[in-house]
């Protein structure tokens, strides 16, 4: 139907069509333009809204901070102080978020003011006050209206609490809200053009702000219609009686927000509503005005692009035409006259034309079309892919090789085709060297196959890089030619070199790179699953006092000596042994092995002192040890976690008897470890519910059997064991932890008894209580210590710290040793003689006593050497003024050798047992 118009409605056609979308779009523009001014409007109300609210909440809840401080100073809260009125005035002078601030008692009294009152004042019926009084809390008042100032405010009171928690008075707040205007004008930042005003629960307006806002005192609602009566509640009178009109102001042609509010901050039935009122004329003048722009734009756009678009076309296209028409159509001209053909015989001519064009397309073959589009689409296809294609003939040789095999490979089409994989594999061997042999083996198969991966090495400035291909081989019967292979090839090397990473990650430590736990597990779970294993062993290592080195030197330092450990273990290994990392600060050796439990126990020795010899970091020499249990399979377990489970228990045996070697499992240990487990359960138990008591052993001058001091020894008393030696509970108190609760109890339950110790045994009477080397690590021994001494300075006099030589290698400890006697404590040294000092480290030492360990006693008469050795340590420690105490003094002969050679305090059975307070003789009484 088109065609068979005129030329001319043609074109008048084009003009219409290129007319109507260019208005349609300054329409919709237009449209969009002033929709989105009014989601603007819309969006700034809500915000102004918003704004307001949240000051109005921020208000409340600042008052209600300020009320609740002020309840809490003494002058508040005790009305015989005099200074009440100067801080209420105080803080009413600090925040101006009040007016006044007052103190009425509970009776409803007004006993504090900030401003002057003239006469006596009563609130007691005031509903918020009698709601704080019942709720004892912040309690807010309804609104109210100032009669004097004419503006309205509301009213907070908090409650005063007595030590009973029973209200004594009331700290109120008088709120004005005077602050909502000028909140409104700092928010209206643009001066926009503004409607604002408050109305409370009724409807009424109590603000307004804007030439357009209602009226104060008018009532105001968007769905108030015909006058509707307003019903009004208040708790204060005034508002009934004379209530205005109801607002008419008509707000269609205004975006309108709101926003209610309780009065005390929370959304309450009795709230005030927030209006936003903003303009939508202005937007609409907008609108219009950018569409009669855009109108006039597009006219002027069109002419200047018709008149351009005719000249351009006569110019290149209508005289090239005319010229090209009398040629072919002599006879549409007159031979007399210069050849210039009309438009509409142009067009005519064009017709003509494209008549026989059509003519001639439909003689083309279908099949040449087909063939022509099928090729672009196969050449399109192999050269923008991702994906390379190579297509091989019977032969094996290149046919078709894609412009990304040319990337991949570094290879061009020309030196790439008729060449087979064989010479491609190192064609370019000095770029990059493919091992396609994995692939050249499928194809020779004559088979199908898919995910061939193959590596390459492609060296980058020397360096070479390991790239990674996937191959998809498929087979295809050719009519004339046979079979041809065609293989297409992927970079794969990002996926490959993740999944290397993640299985690494997976499998191995992270900070030693060694196996990790999953990864030994399943080492040791295909061992077993083997029917040609008969035997292997696991030995397990857990460091000694690792924990002291991360604490002391840093945890770069620890990871540091980590790593060199591993490597060290690595290094030192055989084929047929693995070293894992199975967390923290242990290690598990699989030794595969079929040699008896001796051989491998000694080849497990040979290895412990190998790993364990001094490691340098950061130019320090460590030198730590480790414990280590063996488990062997399938005698101590036949799965891989219950043989490490066995592996740890004779790991702990090994610790505990603080041995140097391997220890191998037994069943026995299980059951020692199950002992022990229980122990420390109901150590746990005894601890959290102060299960212990405290004896006295008595220590006295055996020239005058005066007792001098006491020593306090915890006992537990087990409900069915009975006592439990401290030999058994205290060392694993310490090794889980507890033995800073237990010392401390120690302590408490001294000071506790030291009355009664006193009126007993006498006034000038010391107690010595025992300390662990664990508590001097820590601090919260000092800072107990030190708040006593503060409270009681007197109390350093009574107390005797008593320390083990143990102590003394570690420098902090130390330090909080001379802390303590800086408070006036004496410092004992105990078990003289078991450690590592010698009689010439003593002076260097802090201590004021020296207690002579009870198996030096024990064997003093065995040999003249040793009573020799006995009277040395009494005569040194005399010549540096230390008082010396002998323990475990049990016979009339060690009682006089002692005396003989100048220790006359003593300690021991021969005088008396441990007894608790109760049982302790009444000395000072029998001396009266």
């Amino acid at each position: 139907m088109y065609l068979k118009l005129k030329l001319s409605q043609r074109i008048v056609i084009v003009v219409i069509l290129c007319v109507a979308p260019s208005l349609f779009l300054a329409v919709f523009n237009a449209y969009s333009s002033y929709d989105s001014l009014l989601n603007q409007l819309n969006q700034n109300a809500e915000r102004f809204a918003e704004q307001l609210t949240q000051q109005h909440v921020t208000k409340i809840e600042e008052g209600k901070e300020i009320l609740s401080a002020i309840s809490l100073f003494p002058e508040v809260k005790n009305p015989l102080y005099s200074g009440c009125q100067a801080v209420v005035r105080r803080h009413v002078q600090l925040f101006s978020v009040f007016s006044n601030i007052g103190i009425p008692l509970r009776n409803g009294d007004l006993y504090c003011n900030a401003t002057p009152i003239s006469g006596s004042v009563n609130v007691a019926d005031r509903p918020y006050i009698k709601k704080a009084i019942q709720t004892k809390s912040v309690s807010v008042s309804n609104l109210l209206l100032d009669r004097t100032q004419g503006e309205y405010s509301i009213n907070m009171a908090h409650p005063i609490l007595n030590n009973h928690g029973e209200v004594t008075a009331l700290v109120v707040g008088v709120m004005p809200l005077t602050w909502w205007e000028k909140s409104l004008q700092s928010i209206n930042e643009n001066h926009l053009d503004i409607t604002f005003f408050i109305t409370d629960s009724n409807g009424r307006v109590i603000t307004n702000y804007g030439v357009n806002a209602p009226n104060l005192g008018s009532f105001f609602n968007l769905q108030l219609q015909n006058n509707e009566r307003i019903s009004v509640t208040n708790e204060d009178d005034h508002f009934a009686g004379n209530l205005p009109n109801s607002s008419d102001i008509n707000f269609d042609g205004y975006i309108v927000s709101r926003k209610s509010v309780g009065l005390d901050g929370s959304n309450q039935d009795n709230a005030l509503t927030y209006w936003i009122a903003l303009p939508k004329e202005a937007s609409y003048n907008k609108a219009i005005s950018k569409l009669l722009k855009d109108s006039l734009l597009v006219l002027i756009v069109l002419v200047i692009t018709l008149l351009l678009l005719w000249l351009s076309a006569n110019f290149l296209f209508l005289s090239p035409l005319r010229r090209f028409a009398v040629q072919l159509f002599p006879d549409m001209v007159d031979s007399n006259k210069k050849p210039r053909l009309s438009i509409m015989a142009l067009d005519e001519s064009i017709k003509d034309v494209v008549n026989r064009q059509k003519i001639t397309s439909k003689t083309l073959s279908d099949t040449e079309h087909k063939l022509l589009n099928a090729y672009k689409k196969q050449e399109l296809l192999l050269n923008s892919s991702p994906i390379g294609f190579i297509e091989l003939d019977t032969n094996e040789r290149v046919l078709t090789w894609s412009d990304r095999c040319e990337s991949l490979f570094h290879v061009s089409e020309e030196e790439a085709r008729n060449m087979s994989l064989a010479d491609l594999q190192n064609v370019c061997s000095d770029k990059q060297y493919n091992d396609l042999s994995e692939l050249i083996a499928a194809i020779k198969e004559n088979q199908n196959a898919s995910s061939i991966i193959t590596n390459s090495t492609y060296f980058l400035e020397k360096k070479p890089n390991k790239l990674y291909f996937q191959w998809n081989l498929s087979k295809l019967e050719g009519e004339s030619s046979g079979f041809s292979t065609v293989l297409t090839v992927e970079d794969v090397t990002q996926q490959q070199i993740q999944n290397q990473v993640l299985s690494e990650r997976a499998s191995n430590d992270w900070l030693t790179k060694l196996p990790n736990r999953y990864s030994i597990i399943e080492s040791i779970e295909k061992l077993i699953a083997s029917f040609n294993t008969a035997r292997f062993a696991l030995v397990l290592f857990d460091l000694n006092g690792f924990k002291y080195i991360n604490d002391n030197f840093g945890h770069d330092v620890g990871d540091e000596l980590l790593v060199n450990l591993a490597n060290r273990m690595q290094r030192l290994l055989l084929k047929n042994e693995i070293i894992a990392r199975l967390g923290g600060d242990e290690f598990l050796l699989l030794i595969k092995t079929d040699s008896s439990d001796d051989i491998l126990l000694e080849r497990a020795n040979r290895l412990y002192k190998a790993f364990f010899l001094p490691i340098e970091v950061k130019d320090r020499k460590f030198r730590f040890s480790a414990s280590a249990g063996i488990a062997v399979y399938p005698n101590d377990g036949e799965e891989a976690n219950l043989l490490i489970k066995r592996a740890d228990i004779a790991m702990y045996q090994a610790k505990e008897k603080k041995r140097s070697f391997c220890e191998l499992y037994n069943e026995d240990m299980e059951v020692d470890g199950l002992a022990r487990y229980e122990l420390e359960t109901e150590l746990r138990h005894a601890v959290e519910m102060n299960a212990f008591t405290v004896y006295y052993q008595t220590i006295v001058d055996s020239q005058t059997n005066v007792i001098t001091s006491a020593e306090a020894l915890i006992r537990w008393p087990h409900g069915d064991k009975g006592f439990v030696p401290p030999g058994e509970f205290i060392p694993v108190a310490e090794e889980v932890g507890l033995i800073n609760e237990i010392g401390l109890f120690v302590i408490k339950k001294v000071i506790e008894d030291l009355h009664g110790l006193r009126e007993k045994l006498g006034s000038s009477l010391q107690v010595s209580v025992n300390l662990s080397p664990l508590q001097l690590k820590d601090a919260e021994l000092t800072n107990y210590l030190t708040e006593l001494v503060a409270k009681s300075p007197s109390i350093s006099q009574y107390l005797v710290l008593e320390i083990t030589e143990s102590v003394f290698v570690d420098d902090r400890s130390v330090a909080r040793i001379d802390f303590l006697r800086s408070l006036g404590f004496l410092i004992s040294l105990d078990d003289f003689g078991t450690g590592f000092s010698s009689l010439s480290h003593i002076s260097r030492m802090p201590i004021d006593i020296l207690k002579i360990d009870q198996s030096f006693v024990s064997k003093m008469f065995e040999t003249e050497r040793d009573q020799k050795l006995l009277k040395n340590i009494v005569a040194i420690a005399k010549d540096l003024d230390l008082k010396t105490i002998a323990e475990g003094v049990e016979t009339e002969a060690q009682q006089a050798l002692l005396e003989q050679i100048g220790c006359i305090s003593l300690q021991g059975y021969l005088f008396a047992r441990p007894v608790p307070l109760e049982q302790l003789p009444n000395v000072t009484q029998s001396e009266k």
